[in-house]
């Protein structure tokens, strides 16, 4: 049923497909090298940090 994709295989040189979902596969390939080059320049992976205040929908609700 699901399509095993190897983002090793993907070619980086050539310009972004304009067709879905190859161009997905081609950023995904993209992100996994910008990773690696950071981690060969820091000797760590990167990290992120996401804070949300919740939902504002949340007071919509309550009104209703």
């Amino acid at each position: 049923m699901y399509q095993e994709i190897d983002l090793d295989q993907i070619d980086l040189d050539r310009k972004p497909p304009t067709e879905e979902p190859a161009r997905q596969y081609y950023f995904m390939a993209k992100c996994r090298e910008w990773v690696r080059e950071f981690e060969r320049k820091n000797g760590r992976r990167p990290f992120a940090f996401t804070q949300t205040f919740g939902c504002p929908m949340v007071i919509v609700t309550r009104i209703c």
